[in-house]
């Protein structure tokens, strides 16, 4: 299918940037977004921002202690085994369960639907004693051609939008799955059954979808369909004004989205 095939007919984006607004409120706020980053290309997106690698307690509670607006703790956890991720997650879950009122966590992942899911975010859930947490789904990235609509979730190359379980990432050898069709993938994905929900295109183009989030189920996971870095800033700054607690599985635009920091273009070779 073509992009534009797949785009036609949509509510237009809306046409203010949100970024500013977003990332005055994150700072005004005073918490710290807490990005738990699977693997090391997480932070390309961002500039700015401090980046952990040693996970012991005193690193990490000196570091949020410093309240930067974001921090990164480099958990490298799709390098490792169910077991290995497990006591991880259970580790660093423990860890940041002093400082809930004032972080947001992010676990961070491929846009191409590989990695431990749900199996940290549910293990964070029980460690951080939230289990009535909603989780949001969000693999839209913009970097890595990845956009999700309908709640299915599709990469672009050129104009061309291949449903990603067509693609070779589906047939990765520690990660492999089935389905484009996210309500699908979450299923074979979990071993106990989900509450699915979704926010979709029109929902996010709305403008205003603070109601929706508050009525998200306790414990469900809410898919996010996305096919713009605008559609995700619309729920950023719905996110900031919330009083409610979320555990969000996202690729990396969301992060840049969620802190409220601009793109900008790749720095010049030096010779």
């Amino acid at each position: 299918m073509t992009l534009n095939e797949l785009l036609s007919g949509l509510p237009p984006e809306i046409s203010d940037d949100l970024t500013p607004e977003i990332h005055n409120f994150l700072i005004e706020s005073k918490k710290t977004i807490v990005v738990l980053d699977d693997e090391a290309s997480g932070t390309q997106t961002l500039f700015d921002v401090p980046v952990i690698t040693d996970l012991t307690p005193t690193i990490i509670k000196d570091a949020i202690d410093e309240a930067p607006p974001v921090l990164f703790l480099l958990t490298n956890s799709r390098t490792l085994n169910e077991e290995q991720t497990t006591k991880l997650h259970q580790n660093l879950g423990e860890t940041l369960k002093e400082f809930q009122d004032d972080v947001i966590i992010i676990s961070r992942s491929d846009s191409n639907l590989r990695g431990h899911f749900p199996l940290e975010t549910n293990t964070l859930r029980k460690a951080l004693e939230i289990p009535e947490a909603p989780i949001l789904f969000i693999p839209f990235s913009a970097n890595g051609g990845c956009l999700t609509l309908n709640d299915t979730h599709y990469i672009v190359e050129g104009d061309n939008a291949t449903p990603v379980h067509l693609t070779p990432f589906a047939k990765d050898n520690a990660f492999p799955f089935s389905h484009s069709y996210l309500p699908d993938y979450l299923a074979e994905k979990s071993k106990d059954p989900l509450d699915i929900q979704s926010l979709s295109l029109p929902d996010l183009r709305s403008g205003d979808i603070s109601t929706k989030l508050a009525k998200l189920p306790n414990g469900s996971t809410c898919i996010v369909n996305a096919t713009s870095l605008k559609d995700l800033n619309i729920l950023s700054l719905a996110l900031l004004k919330s009083d409610r607690r979320f555990i969000i599985r996202s690729a990396s635009s969301f992060v840049q989205s969620l802190a409220g920091i601009p793109s900008r273009p790749p720095l010049e070779p030096y010779y």
